[in-house]
């Protein structure tokens, strides 16, 4: 849902009126991925620190909703702004959007990926959370690779409906 719902964005493929829906969904999605990973840290260890230091797995969890917690708070009060104008995205916002939108999906991917890979727990949490540090680099990198082009795909969904408001049916070739 959170993939679809980001390429939509910018694909221009989710209006206006549907935005906030889709927001408040996943803001849903959020909070009932707090409750599950709250409600197994308490079955695996009854909120000890020792035992929860015992368990890297439950360790980066925490540590990636978190960091997707944050970021959730960023892309509400700053991106989804940025996102519903029908101005010119310039670069530096171009850049906000694509940093914030790489760390909301990648994170989104991951916890799915962490709640499922059992194997996990064999490792150290220091390894677990340096792999995990490192990926949010690349991911971050990966974005800023991709700023012009997204900013491009924006503008001219941008002046496409502007130009539909004004009658005028333009091909985007």
């Amino acid at each position: 849902m959170v993939v679809w719902s980001d390429v939509s964005i910018l694909i221009g493929g989710i209006e206006k009126s549907k935005f906030q829906k889709i927001a408040n969904f996943i803001v849903l999605l959020l909070a009932l991925l707090w409750l599950s990973g709250i409600t197994i840290i308490y079955l695996d260890t009854q909120f000890s620190i020792q035992l929860l230091l015992q368990k890297p797995k439950l360790i980066l969890k925490l540590v990636c909703v978190s960091v997707l917690s944050i970021n959730g708070i960023f892309l509400h009060v700053v991106c989804f702004k940025e996102f519903i104008k029908d101005s010119y995205l310039c670069r530096e916002n171009a850049r906000i959007l694509c940093i914030g939108g790489g760390i909301s999906t990648s994170n989104w991917l991951f916890a799915t990926y962490i709640g499922s890979a059992q194997f996990l727990n064999e490792f150290y949490p220091y390894i677990l959370l340096a792999i995990y540090f490192l990926s949010l680099c690349l991911v971050v990198l990966a974005a800023l690779a991709v700023v012009p082009f997204i900013q491009m795909i924006m503008n001219k969904q941008r002046a496409f409906c502007k130009l539909k408001r004004l009658g005028i049916t333009p091909s985007l070739n």
